[in-house]
Parts: C-alpha cells; structure tokens; sequence
C-alpha cells in the first residue's frame, strides 16, 4: 500500500492522481516497491544541505576578490541568511528570489537586490 497524494483543494487533481497510480503498477510490475522508493526519496531530501549550508560552502570555495567576497558576504547575512538559512535548497523557488530582491529593492538598494 503506497499513499499517493491528497487529493482536492491544494493536493493533487485526479488526473494526476490516476498517473501516480499507474507509475507505481508499472513499479511493481518490475519488482520495486513504490513505498520503499517514496521513503528512499524522502530520506534523500532530509540529508540534502539547507541554503544556508550550501551558501557558506559557496564562499568558501568561490574565486573572487576579497572586497568582492566581503560585500557580497554582508548582502547574504544581512538579506539573505534570516529568511532562507534553514530552508532546503528544493524550497526556494524562483517567486521567493523575486520577492526577496522586490523587498531589498523597495528599501532603497536597488544595486544590493542585483547583488
């Protein structure tokens, strides 16, 4: 038994639902569990690296220039850490990025919403 979704209102539609279901057949059919699979994904996500985590490694390795590296430093733990630090990397999406540069924008720093 594998759940597939909730279905309605800010779930999935039926249409995909009926997808999932014949994704998992197919599955089964080859002799993979989809709930063992389901798991195995979910595991995956849970170990993978936070942005904040993967922002830091970013920095270290990043070749650029000092005054560079400490501006660009300051914008993300002034902007950037307090929202996303413990966000998975798959939560953040291209509408959040645009918000969070609307929002620098708005306060007066064009250049550092660019940033």
């Amino acid at each position: 038994t594998v759940t597939l979704g909730r279905y309605g209102e800010g779930g999935i539609s039926l249409a995909e639902a009926r997808d999932r279901c014949i994704a998992a057949r197919k599955m089964v059919a080859t002799g993979q569990s989809p709930a063992h699979e389901k798991q195995r994904k979910k595991r995956r996500l849970s170990a993978m690296a936070t942005f904040g985590d993967a922002g830091r490694a970013w920095f270290k390795e990043a070749k650029m220039a000092d005054s560079t590296r400490s501006m660009r430093k300051a914008i993300f733990d002034r902007d950037i850490l307090p929202i996303w630090d413990k966000r998975l990397l798959t939560e953040v999406t291209a509408g959040d990025l645009r918000a969070l540069c609307a929002k620098v924008r708005d306060r007066g720093a064009p250049a550092t919403a660019i940033h």
